[in-house]
């Protein structure tokens, strides 16, 4: 089937790590078999290293993925795909190769990020075109944020529902996982700038936006002044089944083993920085410690002047699902904590 129209032009643009080579088959078969319009190109930006274990890409999978990706069976639209083979740059390479091509200059065309994680719905391409035309000055996506805050309400992050009251939502993040739909013109000439993280002098803060991209890209995007919409569509189905042994919530399997990251820890100096006061809070493991980062720097960006949206409360457009495991915590705690107490007072 052809695309049902021409005028805007619309690439989709991905990554994976090396053991997630086998899900991105299944992301691709949906991404390849859009049911009235197609992808104009798509990019899959593999890098030769993954640079956190310095494990080397698998170059006989990634021929037999291209090799079947160009079938008829698989590609029946005959849609264009290309794959990159550009320097990791963690989480951000899914987007910042495209921006150096020579081809992708044309500030109307639209990128589509999408993650390597999920099945996409099979008419995504038709959707985000319909609402880009609408909300042409804005970038988009299904599954936007909004800062909370960990230490005085247990809530790190509210999610937009957008789709409760089927209505547009302001977030102050757009969710990489939940599609970056990105109209070219909120994004610099070359990746140059989007690379450039010296302007946050904080090193724990900078490294930090290095690791979750989301944030980083939402900052240049607002600086650039785009507007961050929640779009009500649900275009993120299942997930994947892959052999991904890392996530950015954390790591699972023995991938840390060979990992050369550091656990962030603050100095225990009177005299802490900005960054240390906020990264101070970087202890822990897993979802909690992910929580930890997110509040950690959407509370920078908030001090920047960059998160200002509020989180309504009713007809529930927002989950509270990632503070509920440290609000559970923080019972549990003071539980354990009354009956020490009790204990000790008992035996005196």
């Amino acid at each position: 089937m052809k695309n049902v129209s021409n005028d805007l032009r619309i690439i989709v643009t991905m990554t994976t790590i090396p053991s997630g080579l086998k899900g991105l088959e299944e992301v691709l078969t949906c991404l390849l078999n859009q049911r009235y319009r197609q992808a104009d190109k798509i990019y899959i930006n593999l890098p030769f290293v993954f640079v956190r274990t310095g494990e080397k890409y698998p170059e006989d999978e990634i021929y037999i993925l291209y090799e079947k990706i160009q079938t008829s069976k698989v590609n029946p639209h005959g849609v264009i795909v290309e794959i990159t083979r550009p320097e990791d740059k963690g989480a951000i390479t899914k987007i910042y190769p495209v921006l150096d091509l020579p081809e992708e200059k044309d500030p109307n065309t639209v990128i589509v990020a999408c993650d390597d994680d999920y099945l996409i719905a099979d008419n995504m391409i038709e959707v985000v075109e319909r609402w880009i035309k609408e909300y042409p000055n804005a970038c988009l996506t299904t599954g936007g944020w909004i800062r909370g805050n960990l230490f005085s309400n247990g809530i790190p992050m509210y999610q937009a529902l957008s789709f409760e009251k089927e209505e547009v939502r302001k977030v102050d993040w757009i969710e990489g996982s939940k599609l970056m739909i990105i109209p070219r013109k909120f994004l610099a000439e070359n990746s140059r700038e989007l690379l450039d993280y010296s302007s946050v002098e904080e090193d724990d803060i900078r490294k930090l936006l290095m690791k979750h991209d989301d944030h980083w890209i939402s900052w240049h995007l607002k600086n650039n002044h785009a507007e961050l919409l929640s779009i009500p569509e649900t275009l993120i189905l299942d997930k994947v089944k892959n052999d991904k042994d890392y996530h950015i919530s954390g790591v699972k399997g023995n991938s840390n083993k060979n990992s050369n990251s550091k656990n962030i820890t603050a100095s225990n100096d009177s005299n802490l920085s900005y960054g240390e006061q906020l990264t101070k809070k970087l202890q822990g493991t897993g979802f909690l410690k992910f929580c930890r980062e997110v509040d950690t720097v959407s509370s920078y960006l908030h001090s920047k002047g960059v998160y200002k949206e509020k989180a309504t409360m009713y007809p529930i457009p927002m989950t509270m699902r990632c503070g509920l495991p440290a609000l559970f915590c923080i019972i549990i705690l003071i539980i354990i904590i009354i009956v020490i107490v009790n204990k000790r007072k008992s035996t005196k």
